[in-house]
């Protein structure tokens, strides 16, 4: 033991001379995520006032504005290098109210580096129609481009343009100067710099109309201003004095530039020492060239600053193109697959929710921007500024490659490879790489994939993308893939049957299959998946059952449909039991084909949702098989519990319940935020004082529902939170419900298809915040209230396929008109 502890003390001593002789030096290694107090939750909140450039804004909102141009359509440059906020003055500009008013029709349009005329003509097209349009040729792009902007007075941003090539502008000129006198076209780009290295004259001399607009630094205070909101808790002045003055230094540092500040601010924020900001000015940022036109070196200092997690996590992003927009969830799927994602010390919580605290802290460091949310406020999809690329790619090296039409040839370090568009090779040149793990299809679709080449050259694999190939089957040598966890088939719309060697794949964690709309059957052994995680099936239209021993994978969080049997039982199929054990079912679960005799009332008794805690979104959809008469008689005799949801449950969507009443758990679920009831034929009453939180109601078709024969009215007077609701097919309303004027919260009206309706109330004027109201289908409606014209905060108003309504809001002329001339946006038809 002795000689032991003198070898050990020896290589120590050895350690510690190598130190001293490379002026290595010793520093603090950020163990976890969360080193700064925080509040209680890990929430993105993305800021509503752009700091520091109001009057740059006002200065291009003036260009745009003015009327000397002599050009019906003209175009204005924004300038600038990269990070100054370039994209982020043209959103300012682009949803200020004087430009909403202004401009009959506004588009936008992210270019990038990739300048492919007839694919911008197709994204202004895009932009313009809300629809993505089929592909197409030229000409005929062209053709409903002109239509569409001709003669009417447009604003389109192009953002982020790179190339300088006088002759594709002139293609592009040609098409965009149809608008009407006044149409604008601002471009951001930061060219006018780098240009001068690459070619004679810059995109900004080429294109520019009227002079463009040179963006520079933040002064001063917006600078501080930022720095406060990234560094400090709640973005308040600390009463350190010294740590205040220290702050100023550092900003000074980033030459008003908004990204590295965001950046440099969000890194200092996690460390809570004032020594350790000393120590980063001093030793780190000192070390930086302060030439403000690269700003790579500064970013790359927070990278070298962040956990080794996340710096993976981070550099596995490049795989993906410039300016592309991250799904959240799917991003968080492919680091769990690399094992990216580590367990926590705490049990109760799973990868999923790991990987989330990942991307948030990322995205709290400034590594993404752009942050998208929904209605829970949690973040759904995010940008990665094109510095931030740059970064991504640095640091990930050989280790990841993003294939297009460029050469590049990969080597035996290579494990993640993507392939964009462009890329036409066939998969057999990249067998050097045979060791890669994630293969990504993100190319053209015409791409032919050899599955069997690719399974054999590549058994590695860990992730798989083959969603959307055009593929009839698999074959089956997807069994030698060991390593796989994670395998998108999604929208492979021939596949009707997946091979009996994909249950060897022990190691698969999750199994994406939504949109194969021809697929029969799961697999019958699915149980030996024993590690799946996650089964998306949604869309998946032929199937008509799920397997039995599907109730075996213990480790199941995310189930998107459960299909239940219709006819006899046979040996393979699983009845509703296989969900009574799910209980890590988490986020959207959909129970389909659900019977309503007496032989399945057993079965209802033994799904146990309200166990499953992790669920916030729940979808019954009966089957509509059966006569609709024989409905009532065992409606009071069906054990309903059984699909009592848990307490916390968000969304509850029934479609064709065969009941009269709702079960009696419905209105127990008092966090409940969207309610849908479609199709619920003999639903006729609808009690609804007790769910107070609900923010969407939507009734659809419920032919017997009666919603006008509630003498007190409580159950509308209740609906103190309720910003969407909708009545559709409701052939036996004939009047709003007179307590519905308390739902003075409501945003969003629509009513369609409800021919009894015979007026729309007086007191509508009481939804001081309704902004879009909409009408259609409703013939009886003869005429507007008076209430109408004091919705101050209307802003879109449809009605359609009201004869006589229609009339009475004709332009001008009509009884109505001046009841809604008022509202911004007003289509009628």
């Amino acid at each position: 033991m002795a000689r032991e502890i003198k070898a050990i003390r020896k290589k120590l001593d050895a350690i510690n001379t190598d130190r001293q002789n490379f002026h290595l030096e010793v520093r603090q290694v950020e163990v976890r995520v969360g080193s700064r107090e925080r509040d209680n939750t890990h929430s993105f909140v993305p800021a509503e006032v752009v700091i520091g450039r109001k009057d740059d804004k006002k200065a291009v909102i003036d260009l745009l504005m003015d009327s000397n141009v002599e050009e019906n359509v003209s175009i204005l440059p924004i300038v600038g290098i990269g990070g100054l906020g370039k994209t982020t003055l043209a959103q300012f500009v682009f949803n200020d109210h004087q430009i909403q008013k202004h401009f009959e029709l506004k588009m936008w349009v992210c270019v990038s580096d990739m300048f492919d005329v007839k694919n911008i003509f197709a994204k202004v097209l895009e932009s313009a129609t809300k629809e993505k349009p089929a592909d197409a040729e030229m000409d005929t792009l062209v053709a409903k481009l002109r239509e569409k902007i001709q003669g009417k007075k447009y604003f389109l941003v192009l953002d982020d343009v790179w190339n300088g090539d006088h002759r594709k502008w002139c293609r592009l000129k040609e098409v965009l100067m149809g608008g009407a006198r006044g149409s604008r076209i601002v471009v951001t780009t930061r060219n006018e710099i780098v240009a001068k290295t690459i070619r004679q004259e810059s995109v900004a001399s080429i294109i520019g109309t009227v002079e463009s607009y040179s963006l520079k630094g933040l002064d001063e205070d917006a600078s501080w201003s930022l720095f406060k909101q990234k560094a400090f808790k709640r973005g308040q002045e600390p009463e350190n004095i010294s740590m205040v003055a220290l702050g100023k230094e550092i900003v000074k540092k980033c030459s008003g530039v908004p990204l590295a500040i965001s950046t440099i601010g969000s890194l200092l924020g996690s460390k809570n020492s004032e020594a350790e900001w000393v120590y980063f000015k001093n030793n780190e940022l000192s070390k930086i060239s302060q030439n403000v036109s690269d700003l790579l070196p500064t970013l790359k200092l927070s990278y070298d600053h962040l956990p080794s997690h996340l710096k993976h996590c981070f550099a596995y992003c490049s795989l993906f193109p410039k300016d592309c927009w991250f799904d959240t969830s799917n991003l968080i799927r492919l680091w769990i697959a690399q094992g990216l994602v580590k367990s926590s010390d705490d049990q109760s919580r799973c990868l999923k929710e790991v990987g989330e605290e990942y991307f948030m802290d990322l995205l709290w460091r400034s590594f993404f921007q752009e942050a998208r949310t929904d209605e829970f406020g949690d973040v759904i999809e995010c940008k990665m500024h094109d510095l931030m690329h740059d970064l991504a790619i640095s640091v990930a090296g050989s280790l990841i490659a993003t294939l297009d039409d460029k050469e590049r040839n990969l080597d035996g370090k290579t494990r993640h490879v993507s392939l964009l568009v462009g890329y036409d090779k066939p998969i057999s040149s990249l067998c050097e790489a045979s060791r890669i793990r994630t293969f990504l299809f993100l190319n053209d679709l015409m791409y032919k994939i050899d599955c069997d080449e690719l399974f054999s050259s590549f058994k590695f694999l860990r992730m798989l993308d083959l969603s959307c190939r055009d593929l009839d089957y698999v074959p089956s040598s997807i069994g030698e893939l060991k390593h796989l966890r994670c395998l998108d088939l999604s929208l492979n719309e021939n596949i009707k049957k997946l091979p009996d060697s994909i249950t060897r794949l022990q190691n698969l964690q999750e199994l994406i299959l939504w949109g194969c709309a021809s697929l029969k059957e799961l697999p019958r052994d699915i149980k030996k998946l024993v590690n799946l995680r996650h089964l998306e099936i949604l869309g998946c239209g032929g199937l008509t059952y799920m397997p039995r021993g599907l109730g075996k994978l213990n480790n199941l969080e995310t189930l998107t449909n459960f299909v239940v049997h219709s006819g006899s039982h046979f040996k393979h199929c699983g009845g509703l039991r296989e969900l009574n054990g799910l209980n890590k079912l988490s986020g959207s679960l959909m129970i389909s084909n659900l019977g309503h005799g007496k032989d399945v009332a057993l079965e209802y008794k033994a799904v146990n949702l309200k166990e499953k805690q992790h669920l916030h979104s729940l979808t019954l959809f009966w089957s509509i098989q059966g006569d609709v008469n024989d409905w009532d008689v065992v409606d009071d005799k069906m054990p309903w519990e059984g699909f009592q949801p848990p307490p916390n449950l968000k969304h509850l969507y029934l479609h064709h319940y065969p009941g009269s009443r709702l079960p009696s758990w419905v209105f127990s679920l008092t966090n409940l935020v969207k309610l849908w009831l479609c199709d619920c034929r003999t639903l006729k009453s609808l009690p609804l004082q007790h769910l107070t939180s609900v923010q969407e109601l939507f009734l659809v078709r419920c032919l017997e529902l009666e919603l006008a024969n509630d003498k007190d009215g409580m159950q509308w007077q209740g609906l103190t939170s309720l910003l969407s609701l909708c009545f559709s097919g409701l052939p036996k309303l004939v009047s709003l419900p007179s307590r519905l004027q308390h739902a003075t919260t409501l945003q969003n009206l629509r009513i369609t298809n409800c021919e009894s309706l015979k007026a729309i109330p007086e007191w509508i004027h009481n939804f001081k915040s309704l902004q879009d109201f909409e009408i259609d289908g409703c013939s009886s409606l003869t005429s507007l209230p008076e209430g109408m014209g004091r919705l101050t905060s209307l802003k879109r108003l449809t009605i359609k396929n009201c004869p006589i309504l229609l009339r009475r809001c004709k332009r001008d002329t009509g009884d109505d008109w001046a009841k809604i001339a008022h509202v911004p946006e007003l289509e009628l038809l």
